[in-house]
């Protein structure tokens, strides 16, 4: 009996309808990497599980007997999107509806082994505390047939500052504020400033009043005529549409910048499924 292989990707959940859209699309890619390499014998390492199929009619003879061929079927990879959030079950509800509802096609498998990857960019209250919480529930309810495990949230990857950056070169841009929501949990806004330096930007935070009026006014201060912003949100939605307000009007309040203002990872889509693909192999290979 094989082991059948599980992603559930968690997002914060959103009633947009744009970052409802993104977390599908950005599953889809995900989905569509991960059953692709399933087909690599050695993609995924210990995480790749095969079952051999004699097939009945499929034989050769040698000169002393007949071998029958044995050909590598790899058993099916399942990938859900799950949300914290702006859903009608709590996540670990769509967590155990998403095992049982796999288990009539998981004929060849006698446990599923699910990997939880939070997409969050930041280690906030909800990386910490509450998907952790979440799991738990889950993973006793399906104590019997599913092994759950959790790989680092996205935002712990490194290869987000090189998409970043890369978006930041694309614009001849003076200076750069890298705008993320903070949280109120100690460390995650020293992590984010952290992550500014490495990119030669400044941060400001969305939930602190006048945090990115006052980073503008310290750059004008300094000279800097064209600043952009990049916005360190996972997709469009309610906040970034109050983001592009609040520059607007700054722009209008500071005529004599030019400020330009960047959209959020919805346009890495494919680049953001990659890093999730290396959070679960990592996560795997550490196993």
């Amino acid at each position: 009996m094989q082991t059948l292989l599980a992603y559930s990707l968690v997002f914060h959940g959103s009633h947009d309808l744009r970052s409802q859209t993104a977390a599908k699309q950005l599953t889809d890619y995900f989905r569509q990497k991960i059953q692709h390499q399933s087909h690599l014998p050695q993609a995924l390492g210990q995480d790749l599980r095969w079952t051999n199929v004699t097939p009945p009619t499929e034989c050769v003879a040698t000169a002393s007997s007949q071998q029958t061929i044995t050909s590598l079927i790899p058993t099916p990879i399942l990938v859900q999107d799950a949300y914290l959030e702006c859903h009608s079950l709590t996540l670990h509800e769509q967590i155990i509806q998403f095992i049982q509802s796999s288990q009539p096609s998981s004929q060849f498998s006698s446990k599923i082994l699910l990997t939880i990857i939070p997409v969050f960019l930041l280690a906030g209250v909800h990386v910490i505390e509450d998907i952790p919480t979440e799991v738990a529930i889950a993973q006793q309810r399906l104590a019997s047939v599913t092994a759950l495990r959790m790989t680092p949230h996205l935002g712990s990857h490194m290869g987000l500052c090189r998409i970043v950056n890369e978006q930041m070169s694309c614009l001849p841009m003076e200076a750069w504020i890298l705008l993320a929501h903070g949280s109120r949990r100690a460390g995650v806004n020293d992590a984010i400033a952290d992550l500014a330096t490495h990119l030669g930007a400044v941060p400001a935070f969305w939930s602190t009043p006048s945090g990115l009026e006052t980073q503008i006014q310290a750059l004008a201060t300094l000279g800097f005529r064209r600043i952009g912003i990049f916005p360190y949100f996972l997709f469009s939605g309610g906040i970034t549409d109050a983001i592009a307000q609040t520059v607007t009007q700054l722009a209008a309040q500071f005529p004599h910048l030019t400020l330009t203002l960047t959209q959020p990872f919805d346009f890495a889509l494919p680049q953001l499924a990659d890093l999730l693909m290396n959070l679960a192999q990592s996560t795997a290979s550490a196993s």
